[in-house]
């Protein structure tokens, strides 16, 4: 139920979880870190483009 839902950030602002936004949070977790969630996640910066919008459509999959 993640994508395409605001969620809040550590800051306080909100953001869609859209594709944009989880490229993002895979490449470089701790730039946008969810509040109530630790930054815990390392980069995975040897993913392809390819791998990512894979990802993403397993993500937008799971939303109902």
């Amino acid at each position: 139920g993640l994508y395409g839902h605001e969620v809040t950030l550590e800051d306080g602002t909100t953001v869609t979880a859209d594709a944009v936004y989880i490229t993002q949070a895979i490449r470089e977790p701790s730039s946008q870190i969810v509040q109530g969630f630790p930054n815990a996640m390392p980069p995975f910066a040897n993913l392809s483009d390819e791998d990512i919008a894979d990802i993403i459509a397993y993500i937008e999959s799971l939303t109902p």
